[in-house]
């Protein structure tokens, strides 16, 4: 199964890609213009968006995905170091699955997303 993120920094890059490379094959994006190239061509079983990019928010991200799957098509996390409950509840509100605060656990990130792809009813991959 395949999991695009959205996320500019490189130091994040390597923890998402080594908390979930043994399960998932794991994509990456910098930016809304190569997010939404990406979306289009390639069938992701969820997706990873931080709050903050250097050309929008993670709500254009957000905004991509509903786009071309539809609501409740594939989940969708967030991922930020805002812990700005206005943010959070706004997240929530627009029907993100959930919301993970960086600093990462590795362990975590990779049980959350274990989690949200079952509920969706998805069948996840055993290495």
């Amino acid at each position: 199964m395949r999991i695009l993120s959205i996320e500019d920094n490189k130091e994040y890059q390597v923890l998402i890609y080594s908390s979930l490379k043994d399960k998932y094959t794991i994509d990456f994006s910098e930016n809304l213009f190569d997010f939404d190239s990406k979306i289009k061509k390639v069938s992701y079983g969820c997706v990873l968006i931080d709050l903050f990019l250097p050309d929008g928010s993670g709500f254009e991200a957000y905004n991509i995905v509903i786009k071309h799957f539809g609501q409740n098509g594939i989940p969708i996390i967030f991922l930020s170091s805002d812990n700005n409950p206005k943010n959070i509840i706004e997240v929530l509100n627009r029907g993100a699955d959930d919301f993970i605060f960086k600093s990462i656990d590795l362990d975590e990130l990779s049980a959350r997303i274990h989690t949200n792809i079952k509920k969706l009813g998805k069948k996840i991959p055993t290495f």
